[in-house]
């Protein structure tokens, strides 16, 4: 979630967002129902990606929790530039 809502985040794309902060940026960004449908969506893509990579035991010996998290950010991304 933190590098999710910083790649979104438009006024400070260079700092990793806290876990606070970044609670707040989904927050604020799903207040209506079409854009809370949209992130929900693109956080179940991301963790349908992630558990893929979890899974399989041949990428478990090279990968840790931040490249995942890297990945699904980066797929978060793409789902919201497909979107707009």
């Amino acid at each position: 979630m933190r590098f999710a809502a910083t790649l979104e985040d438009q006024f400070e794309p260079n700092r990793i967002m806290s876990a606070e902060k970044a609670i707040e940026f989904f927050r604020e960004e799903c207040q209506s129902h079409k854009k809370n449908v949209k992130v929900t969506n693109c956080f179940l893509e991301i963790t349908e990606v992630l558990k893929q990579l979890h899974d399989n035991l041949r990428l478990e010996a090279v990968t840790d929790i931040s490249p995942r998290t890297i990945v699904g950010s980066i797929h978060y991304v793409e789902i919201l530039s497909d979107n707009k």
